[in-house]
């Protein structure tokens, strides 16, 4: 469970609430600040809040295309860490990409990133 991004984003919350109460408000800003700071400068207006299907979805429907497929195509593992290989396909641009995740969510992410950086999509 430790690689959870739940469990991840508790402890986290855990050691900036430990902060906050040792050194106070403006100990916990500057720490939050620090850590957040580059992430945040990279953030654009049309990122803002989406993930890539997101993105992937909004650029194929202003050029009139269908929405992308995604198929699951393996599942390796055991039932606690399976690892999920996802394809997005959008067939009348021939693109297809593979996306590895933990979850059929973040197989299906990746693999919508990865279509973003096709040339057949960047040329749209």
């Amino acid at each position: 469970g430790n690689r959870r991004p739940s469990t991840m984003s508790d402890a986290v919350e855990a050691i900036f609430g430990a902060i906050f109460i040792d050194g106070g408000f403006e100990q916990a800003q500057t720490v939050i600040i620090r850590l957040y700071e580059p992430m945040l400068s990279q953030l654009t207006a049309a990122t803002l809040g989406k993930d890539a299907k997101t993105m992937l979805q909004e650029v194929l429907q202003s050029k009139h295309f269908g929405l992308p497929s995604y198929e699951v195509v393996d599942v390796k593992g055991a039932a606690h860490e399976q690892e999920f290989v996802v394809e997005a396909v959008i067939s009348k641009l021939g693109v297809v990409t593979t996306g590895v995740g933990r979850s059929r969510r973040q197989a299906e992410q990746e693999a919508a990133q990865k279509a973003l950086t096709t040339e057949a999509i960047k040329n749209l």
